[in-house]
């Protein structure tokens, strides 16, 4: 019996230390970002402009939403609202042009056909099968009419929210892949899936089912109204969707209150602006999105504030102004740009606080939300980073993507986030100059013309890859190449002197050179010269008729040095191996 209970107090004590350890975990916060564990290629972030429910921004607004300097928004993505009728496709435009010239992605979604191409079965309004190829056709010609007015649209969808259809066109699963199997190429422009109002997989499996309906269609884009975090992830997509793009195209946290509540109590309330971080973070973390879009871009609960409150009243908000929920999501859309790539962390290091991380080349951007009302530690590890000086911008009660004071580190990071917020760091990798060395020709080497040099370089860079070695005579580009071992051949060189120079980029834009010279000589003819008895073998190097030469008598079998001098006329000239 004191066996047993001896053994029982070591059994607790080790279980006590265990939680100790644990809650010590908890408290503090221990998050690791795998920079070598890489997701989803990110396109970026944005929302909606539907003109015909809400006025057109305005040139203001344009630039805060879109611009990318102090203080505005930076997004990326912009969907535009595919009118049944043709006369106002030009609502908008505006709107459409700025966002791609700032190198937005623009894709568009149509709620319904245009008048009959549809019909009305028990007072809701469905997609006539009948008149599919002309749908097709009143799609591409919205492809068209933007391509002439300058925005060339990334993407297009066959339907908004076929699974809801209260206002707009309802589509059955299979009436979905049976327009997407036989009338997709009549479309010209990057095909989306129709966008589910709930992330429905229901509407999906059939296309991910289908090989030719998969294989016609490019993005597969859904809501999230009403979806559960459990059900981001898809396993069926995962399984079958290999090279297909997975865009989140449409979703507000909440619609009835101001998207600038920022308040302790709300804190675990959609009505809470911080919302906005914490479900993008889902999004791409469990959902895997390449996309994040908000419905819309301006209204009280929007980016951009409308002045506005739900009943329509004017309030003391300035309109056109960026809104919490907006900062929320500016704090992922300023820096985690078009290219970057998911990586790996640890997404929930501590009870509400997530993690996601992100990199492009050796760049690195993690973004964590606090939703504690009260200031909370963490340490955050970054294996075999190269950064070493991280800039941090916070979004709280208190602040708006504000700059914070820059942290001298390297590998890991010991932060403190201030109450209910979300802090962006990022990280710009210290990128070295390449070193490159030309190993052949040798310096002042020569050669005979026409001559034929090949050119060969080594290149190596301490931070990043090199992505080109290009060679030059003088400032003349003779060509490139991408891939080690870089090398370049010159042909038909004609006689002169040279310099050449070897030029390596890296993925940083930096570059590093090397030079050599060499000399092309002209090629010097050697000549058989032919007078009476003699046979004079001579190098010619000018016209002159005075030559010393090596003299053999072909008769008296002698050889001597003479000097000869004999008239043009009366010589024979001919080239002989030498």
């Amino acid at each position: 019996m004191r066996n047993l209970n001896f053994k029982n107090k070591i059994m607790k004590r080790r279980l006590l230390l265990f939680i100790t350890m644990l809650s010590s975990i908890l408290v503090f916060g221990q998050a690791t970002v795998t920079l070598t564990s890489t997701k989803q290629v990110i396109r970026g972030f944005g929302g909606i402009n539907h003109p015909e429910w809400y006025s057109d921004l305005n040139a203001a607004e344009r630039q805060l939403a879109f611009g990318n300097g102090t203080g505005q928004l930076g997004f990326t993505v912009l969907r535009t609202f595919v009118s049944d009728n043709k006369n106002n496709w030009g609502q908008g435009i505006e709107t459409a042009k700025y966002a791609y010239g700032q190198g937005a992605y623009v894709f568009a979604s149509p709620w319904n056909p245009p008048a009959g191409q549809f019909i009305t079965v028990n007072g809701v309004k469905r997609i006539n099968p009948a008149t599919y190829g002309q749908y097709a056709d009143h799609l591409n010609s919205y492809v068209t009419y933007m391509k002439g007015q300058g925005v060339e649209l990334y993407a297009i969808s066959t339907q908004n929210e076929p699974d809801y259809a209260h206002d707009w066109t309802e589509w059955s699963p299979q009436e979905s892949v049976d327009f997407i199997k036989g009338y997709a190429d009549r479309i010209k422009c990057k095909l989306m899936t129709p966008e589910s109002f709930q992330y429905r997989k229901t509407v999906y499996d059939p296309i991910l089912n289908d090989a030719t309906a998969l294989s016609k269609v490019s993005i597969f884009g859904t809501h999230l109204y009403g979806t559960q975090y459990k059900d981001f992830p898809y396993a069926l997509f995962e399984q079958k969707g290999a090279g297909k793009e997975l865009w989140m195209t449409e979703v507000y946290t909440d619609s009835d209150y101001d998207a600038n509540i920022w308040t302790d109590n709300y804190i675990n309330d959609a009505r809470h602006a911080l919302k906005v971080a914490e479900h993008i973070h889902y999004a791409m973390v469990d959902g895997n999105f390449q996309t994040y879009v908000f419905w819309p871009l301006r209204r009280y609960y929007a980016m951009i504030h409308d002045g506005k409150d739900k009943a329509g009243n004017t309030i003391s908000t300035t309109p056109g102004t960026a809104t919490k929920r907006g900062y929320c999501m500016a704090q992922f859309s300023k820096w985690v740009r078009p290219g970057y790539v998911r990586v790996d962390a640890t997404k929930n290091p501590k009870t509400n606080v997530f993690v996601s991380a992100y990199k492009k080349d050796n760049d690195v951007v993690i973004v964590v939300v606090n939703k504690n009302t009260t200031a909370q530690t963490l340490t955050i590890s970054i294996p075999g980073t190269q950064v070493t000086t991280w800039e941090n911008y916070t979004t709280s009660g208190s602040k708006n993507i504000a700059k914070g004071t820059n942290i001298n580190a390297s590998t890991s990071l010991s932060v403190t986030l201030d109450a209910a917020s979300v802090t962006t760091f990022v990280g710009k990798a210290t990128t070295d100059a390449p070193v490159v060395t030309i190993t052949a020709p040798a310096n002042n080497a020569s050669y005979t013309a026409p001559a034929s040099i090949t050119i060969n370089a080594t290149a190596t860079v301490g931070t990043g890859t090199i992505t080109k070695v290009e060679f030059y005579n003088g400032t003349m580009l003779l060509g490139e190449d991408l891939t080690s071992p870089y090398s370049y051949t010159w042909t038909n060189v004609a006689a002169g002197s040279y310099s050449i120079c070897a030029v390596a980029t890296s993925s940083g834009g930096k570059t590093g050179q090397s030079c050599v010279a060499f000399k092309v000589s002209q090629h010097k003819p050697h000549t058989t010269v032919h007078h009476g008895q003699y046979r004079v073998k001579l190098n010619l190097n000018t016209t002159m008729l005075v030559v010393m030469a090596l003299l053999t008598s072909t008769m008296q079998q002698q050889t001597r040095v003479v000097q000869l001098s004999v008239p043009m006329k009366m010589l024979t000239w001919k080239t002989v191996p030498m």
